[in-house]
């Protein structure tokens, strides 16, 4: 028996070998058809049933056809028309064909079915994408985020790095700027490169600094203004007139007669009473010191200038401007564009006094002989580093100056000595080291 079988007989025998063939052909389906076995007085619809099991198919979706004519599953073969075998032909394998046949609405099911299963199928695929790509999102952005927080981490480290370092420096530098001045001077010896080699060695261990970071970071300014690390470098050797040395520490953060000197300069151009623009008197009356105001320009631009070339980060404590026009009327820069912005420290209140009464007096110059001139430096860590007033509290007293360039007795990258009445205090700054 030919054909896929399709289960166990249907009814009461005797049973009649029916062959149900495809009616299109249909890779889908046998091409042999298939074979079952149906009771005479069976009806066709346990065979229906039996088929449409087979292949899977709901009873509404099958048509099953004889000799052109649809079958009625609710009657027997022989009601369908059919002549049945006898028991000769049964035992010899003859069997009855018929055709089936797959409903438009069944094709029509099936199809809208494919579809569902690929847009599925597709749906599913689509899902295991967007997973995928989700998946690598997530795996970009955690890469991305320890990344981030490795640069947060390093970023905050360098940052302690840094804060660390200043804290440090700044320590440093409070503790060079409150070096007394008997540790700054080098009084003339023989033994003054020794000296010089020892003092360095105690500044770097007050310091907290190695001795060539000491080294490094320090000027030796001599009594003339000149560099000795410059003016002694080769077989030279100092005179006595070279002394005091001067150990000078901290860099210098504005340039010299750069633009904050030409801001400074502005503010002491004279205006019509022929006194300084930045003078509130006629410098006639009896206070001729007279407080500058913190909050007002003057005080912040003379002040930048001031810690500019100071190397170090003072605590101001006052400034005050000098308005005395007897002095300021001697004074030979007058009138002129291209003052220069020097400053000039004295070592008692006496001295102090005086200069702001009478002005600077050549007549009382020690330094480079009788009458020489007024020593005036080009950079307040000059002055700071010996030759300012130094009260008992720490605060140290400085007068910055306008200087002419006339009769100039010397002038070099540190200093300028000037001749009488080429130097006006315009003001006098008090300073301390800042508070630990």
């Amino acid at each position: 028996m030919s054909g896929e079988g399709l289960g166990a007989p249907l009814g009461d025998g005797p049973h009649i070998a029916v062959r149900v063939l495809p009616m299109c052909r249909d890779p889908q389906y046998s091409p042999d058809g298939y074979v079952g076995l149906l009771g005479k007085s069976a009806p066709l619809g346990k065979l229906h049933e039996q088929l449409c099991a087979k292949l899977e198919l709901p009873s509404s979706g099958v048509l099953l056809s004889y000799e052109g004519r649809s079958m009625v599953v609710a009657k027997t073969l022989s009601e369908n028309g059919m002549v049945l075998p006898g028991p000769i032909q049964r035992r010899a394998g003859i069997m009855l064909e018929i055709l089936f046949d797959v409903t438009w609405e069944e094709i029509e099911r099936q199809k809208q079915a494919e579809r569902s299963i690929r847009q599925e199928i597709a749906l599913v695929e689509a899902m295991k994408v967007h997973a995928e790509n989700e998946k690598v999102r997530l795996c970009a952005e955690r890469l991305q985020w320890e990344r981030d927080s490795m640069l947060r981490e390093e970023e905050l480290h360098q940052q302690h790095k840094a804060q660390v370092a200043a804290q440090a420096q700044a320590q440093t530098a409070q503790i060079l700027a409150g070096l007394p001045v008997e540790m700054r001077r080098i009084e003339y010896s023989l033994d003054w490169g020794v000296i010089v080699e020892e003092r360095l060695r105690e500044i770097a261990h007050l310091a907290h600094i190695t001795v060539q970071e000491c080294v490094d970071g320090v000027n030796i300014i001599s009594g003339r203004g000149d560099r000795v690390m410059e003016l002694f470098a080769g077989d030279a050797v100092p005179s006595t007139d070279d002394f005091p040395f001067v150990l000078m520490f901290g860099p210098i953060k504005v340039e010299i007669k750069g633009p904050t000197h030409r801001v400074v300069q502005a503010i002491v151009q004279e205006r019509q009473k022929e006194v300084p623009r930045c003078w509130t008197t006629d410098g006639c009356g009896a206070n001729v010191v007279m407080p500058v105001e913190a909050t007002s320009g003057e005080f912040s631009s003379v002040m930048t200038y001031f810690r500019g070339t100071l190397g170090w980060l003072p605590e101001i404590c006052s400034l005050s401007r000098v308005e005395n026009k007897k002095v300021y009327s001697r004074f030979k820069g007058r009138g002129e564009n291209d003052l220069t912005i020097m400053f000039h420290g004295c070592r008692s209140h006496a001295n102090e006094a005086n200069i702001l009464k009478n002005g600077f007096q050549v007549s009382s110059c020690v330094s480079g002989g009788s009458n020489y001139g007024t020593w005036l430096a080009y950079i307040s860590s000059y002055s700071d580093s010996g030759y300012v007033l130094c009260e008992s509290s720490g605060m140290k007293h400085l007068f910055i100056c306008v200087v002419s360039a006339k009769h100039v007795q010397l002038d070099n990258q540190t200093m300028r000595v000037v001749g009488q009445d080429c130097a006006y205090p315009q003001w006098l700054v008090t300073y301390r080291p800042p508070a630990t």
